[in-house]
């Protein structure tokens, strides 16, 4: 059976009170940043102290347990990929960090996230192409409320760290 694939992709932007440096590293300290958004985080394999290779991520909402194996292909920008369901789910987020403060005293980041979802059974499919536009909207408002709750924990972060 063919597998049809379909292509869903969201934006969001932020002014952050924190260093271009210490956004950064807070994206590549994947603990931090999956508990800082509600994920579970295990099995960290470094390429090099402090850069993570890959890992696994387990996300639950409710009863649904969600296990992705995430890889990171670039580290600036900070781009991270996940596989989950044997390929039928692929996810690939960016995030672009300015690299120096604006005259406001804040960092511009924006993350982009590109969901590829691919299906083989025809009713998924029919039912996914009438569920477009809301998927679309549903993953739009999901990465606003992940990033801007991961924003407000790194700007905590930069404010506690030492100087």
């Amino acid at each position: 059976m063919t597998r049809q694939q379909f292509v869903f992709e969201a934006r969001h932007a932020a002014r952050l009170d924190a260093s271009p440096g210490a956004i950064r590293a807070a994206a590549l300290d994947v603990a931090w940043s999956g508990t800082a958004v509600g994920y579970e985080v295990r099995d960290v394999v470094e390429s090099v102290p402090g850069v993570p290779y890959r890992w696994t991520t387990v996300a639950r909402s409710g009863i649904v347990r969600q296990r992705n194996a995430t890889s990171l292909v670039s580290a600036d920008p900070v781009v991270m990929r996940s596989e989950a369901s044997g390929g039928a789910l692929v996810q690939t987020s960016t995030m672009h960090v300015e690299p120096a403060r604006g005259t406001d005293g804040r960092t511009a980041v924006e993350w982009h996230l590109r969901v590829e979802l691919s299906l083989r059974d025809p009713l998924s499919r029919l039912l996914q192409r009438a569920l477009a536009p809301s998927t679309t909207r549903s993953l739009e408002r999901e990465l606003a409320r992940q990033m801007t709750r991961w924003a407000a924990a790194v700007e905590a972060r930069a404010a506690h760290a030492p100087a």
